[in-house]
């Protein structure tokens, strides 16, 4: 008798769960831009973003696994006290450009299936950095430096996302970091924060 209620109590609970399991996984294809604003001398620049993502069941709408690319050029300009030129000072105009590729997972703070969900995404993301810097000191140009280098730092995100038609906005305050120090930029960060509107094709 026991062994027959064990295989009726184990057969309800795949008849119940079978369901879940053979729902197929959803695919995210996702759109953002946004401003981004450095927490460092950097000027603000745009900050577009394609994210990739999965939902796996029997947790669909409640996590998600993401990939994503994100591109900044941000840019700075000043003058610099020295005392080994002439003049002083110089001054500089440094060009950034910042591809950032990554990967984390995204969470559902409330109920996935309402009208309005607040998630959390976070995860760690390389930093592949190119910099050019033109100087100048009492009209003598120094010419152009370039370098190259990739470091790495983490994204994170707080946002919201509401269904509409095959997908759904998406609006989030993002938060990325690295370390910013190569040669022509000195011990600094690449830190910024940027809010971004954009649209997930669920499908």
């Amino acid at each position: 008798m026991g062994a027959q209620m064990t295989r009726l109590f184990f057969a309800a609970g795949l008849l119940l769960t079978a369901p879940a399991y053979a729902e197929p996984a959803s695919f995210v294809l996702g759109l953002h831009a946004g401003p981004a604003f450095a927490l460092s001398p950097l000027d603000i620049t745009a900050l577009p973003r394609v994210t990739l993502g999965v939902e796996l069941p029997p947790a669909q709408r409640r996590f998600r696994l993401w990939g994503g690319a994100a591109w900044a050029p941000p840019r700075s300009s000043g003058s610099v006290s020295d005392d080994r030129v002439p003049s002083g000072s110089f001054d500089y105009e440094l060009r950034q450009q910042e591809l950032m590729l990554g990967g984390g997972v995204a969470f559902a703070i409330t109920n996935p299936e309402g009208p309005v969900v607040v998630d959390v995404e976070v995860g760690p993301q390389a930093f592949l950095l190119e910099s050019r810097v033109d100087g100048s000191a009492g009209g003598e140009a120094f010419g152009e430096h370039r370098e190259v280098y990739t470091r790495l730092g983490v994204m994170g995100a707080l946002g919201i996302r509401i269904p509409a038609g095959p997908g759904e906005v998406a609006v989030q305050g993002l938060f990325t970091a690295s370390k910013l120090d190569g040669r022509v930029t000195g011990d600094a960060s690449s830190a910024s924060i940027s809010p971004s509107v954009g649209y997930r094709f669920v499908l």
